[in-house]
């Protein structure tokens, strides 16, 4: 269940990320989320959102000992600051009230994929 669950959050972050690691995609007509800055600088938290999830940041080893050791899923959630897609998502769809629900249910990880920190998890789960 765990990869079913983590194929399927990899796949909704790289539909509509088209752009490869490190270059931006095509401009969108409209003005970003949110700029790179505070997408890169914004402090983790570890209290729920809105939607109840608690996301470790960056930290593949924690989150996936966690899922072993609580028998849950892991749900990764790659973004990157240029991304706008990313962005969009981190800012409704992944807070989303709805998410509520299973927010207890699965170990969320979030994935900075151009901090150097993630460089082991990019290399095992690399975006195509």
């Amino acid at each position: 269940m765990s990869i079913v669950a983590m194929s399927l959050s990899l796949g909704l972050g790289l539909v509509g990320c088209k752009g490869k690691q490190g270059e931006p995609e095509a401009k969108p007509e409209t003005a970003p989320l949110a700029p790179k800055d505070a997408a890169t600088t914004a402090k983790p938290s570890s209290t729920p959102d809105r939607s109840g999830i608690v996301w470790i940041h960056n930290d593949y080893k924690k989150a996936i000992s966690q899922a072993r050791e609580q028998r849950k899923p892991l749900v990764i959630d790659m973004w990157a600051g240029w991304c706008h897609t990313c962005l969009a998502m981190k800012k409704g769809t992944l807070r989303d009230p709805g998410l509520a629900e299973i927010a207890d249910d699965v170990i969320w990880l979030a994935i900075d994929t151009e901090d150097p920190s993630s460089a082991d998890v990019m290399a095992k789960f690399p975006p195509k």
